[in-house]
């Protein structure tokens, strides 16, 4: 009987082969030099499958949670991956093969896990109040160790976060010292159950805010401003009754609004939910508050084209999804108008493709000027498969003030990862930095990390990290100070 991954599936084939190592890489290649101001460690999470899939086939979203750490200290790097030893890992381990079915669907999974917790914790590493946690918006956060990547635990917020899930995209306040969390479907399968959890800088969460959105969906990503949390709700609707009998978890419903609901900061009445006409983004760059008006800036799915979801009226889920375009919109809302619309503005609009937005972090929930993401030119080589979260062939830097584009093109050898903006010292001006993209070799073996002056992009890396094997692509991630490190290590040492 055999016994392996799909063969032809684009989500376990070329560059998206599952790589399934634990390793630990001193001193690797780098050609150029890494600059001086670089010490920290970049982590970064994603699904890497410990056994093939139980149905034969799967989502890019389901596998088992992979952390890597590209350690830079002194203009030397190191490498070192592990497995984040879940509930799912560990019963997966013991009996030696894969157990859970369908993504977010219990009730495909093999009787003898009934009731154990599916988290992955694939999605995003985060640091704060001295810990690092991964996360993946079905569970809760599992804390793993800074430096030897060992898993430490599921993490609560000291019993202060009831909620069972909490979000996989957790935003930073630098101006406050929190880390705002939310949970979606926060009461079981298809509730529309939300709910508010900003994190003070002690690592405890002083009030939870429940409340209702419209229907059940996809909240992947949000933000918040200087006094309001934003939540996206979108028509990629789960229908429970459906997902019993093996459906899609979301499914595009295409007569349903979007919503943006606004809800204060300070816990204070119920969110304000302003309206819009069908739309999904996965991602979001930023939101602010100016002239009594709130933006949230969006990489928005072309209308005609929502990404990933079968359509909720068809017979069957189309065999494969079609290119579309993702386009940088602002969705803005006036707080002083009786009227709750959405109004929706285009920045960038043409055929390219436009994913994984980041920004410096120490602006976010006040108005940004620089911004960098990925994109994908279909007329140049990269890898096919849209689903592939490293089908893109440029990096670019957008300023927000003049609308300039500073944009680096990647040969035929290599697909980007998402970027990552490092300031180059503390207090520093915005943009004032570097940016780090994984890249994911297209044929053959090794991935390596590209290093770029943050404001000059077009140049091209000044430092390339070689690592000699195939690491599976990851989702998101955050660089850590070797300072934070230190004392988040001699606190951990001080309390064992």
């Amino acid at each position: 009987m055999s016994h392996g991954f799909p063969k032809n599936s684009p989500v376990f084939s070329g560059v998206m082969s599952p790589s399934r190592v634990e390793a630990d890489i001193l001193d690797l290649e780098i050609e150029g030099e890494l600059p001086p101001q670089l010490n920290g460690s970049l982590y970064r999470a994603g699904p890497d499958n410990r056994f093939p899939p139980m149905l034969g086939d799967d989502t890019i979203v389901h596998g088992d949670g992979m952390i890597t750490m590209l350690r830079i200290q002194n203009g030397r790097a190191s490498f070192r991956s592990r497995y984040v030893r879940t509930d799912r890992f560990l019963a997966e381990e013991k009996a030696g093969r894969s157990l859970f079915g369908a993504y977010r669907n219990p009730y495909t999974d093999d009787p003898s896990v009934a009731g154990v917790d599916r988290g992955t914790a694939n999605t995003n590493v985060v640091f704060h109040a001295n810990r690092l946690l991964t996360l993946k918006e079905d569970a809760l956060p599992i804390e793993i160790d800074p430096l030897t990547l060992e898993t430490i635990g599921k993490w609560n917020a000291e019993g202060t976060i009831t909620s069972p899930v909490v979000t996989a995209h957790p935003h930073p306040d630098a101006r406050t010292g929190e880390l705002l969390m939310f949970g979606y479907q926060a009461k079981g399968i298809g509730s529309n159950d939300v709910v508010f959890l900003p994190v003070n800088a002690d690592g405890q969460v002083p009030r939870e805010t429940w409340f209702k959105a419209p229907y059940p969906c996809l909240m992947h990503d949000w933000f918040a401003t200087e006094h309001y949390a934003l939540f996206p709700v979108s028509p990629a609707v789960t229908f429970p009754e459906r997902v019993k009998k093996g459906a899609p978890y979301y499914m595009w419903d295409s007569t349903k609004p979007s919503y943006i609901g606004v809800l204060p900061r300070d816990g204070s009445g119920e969110p304000r939910w302003f309206k819009g006409p069908a739309r999904f983004a996965m991602h979001f760059v930023n939101a602010w508050e100016e002239n009594g008006r709130i933006t949230l800036q969006a990489a928005m799915a072309s209308p005609e084209s929502p990404p990933m979801f079968p359509p909720a009226d068809a017979a069957e889920p189309p065999k494969e999804w079609k290119n579309g375009t993702i386009k940088i919109v602002n969705w803005s809302m006036d707080m002083s108008e009786t009227d709750d619309r959405i109004e929706e503005t285009d920045l960038i609009d043409d055929d390219l493709f436009i994913e994984f937005p980041r920004i410096d972090a120490r602006f976010e929930t006040v108005r940004h000027r620089y911004v960098w993401w990925l994109r994908k030119d279909f007329r140049r080589p990269s890898v096919p498969h849209l689903l592939s979260v490293v089908s893109f062939n440029g990096i670019e830097r957008r300023d927000e003030l003049t609308g300039e584009l500073d944009t680096y093109w990647t040969d035929d050898r290599w697909a980007l990862g998402e970027p990552l903006f490092v300031p180059r010292q503390p207090g520093c001006a915005e943009g004032d930095g570097f940016i780090i993209a994984p890249v994911f070799r297209i044929e053959g073996q090794g991935n390596a990390y590209m290093v770029f002056e943050a404001m000059n992009i077009a140049q091209g890396p000044i430092a390339t990290v070689h690592v000699p094997f195939h690491f599976r692509p990851a989702f998101h991630g955050n660089w850590v100070t070797s300072e934070e490190i230190d004392v988040a290590v001699a606190k951990r040492t001080a309390h064992a």
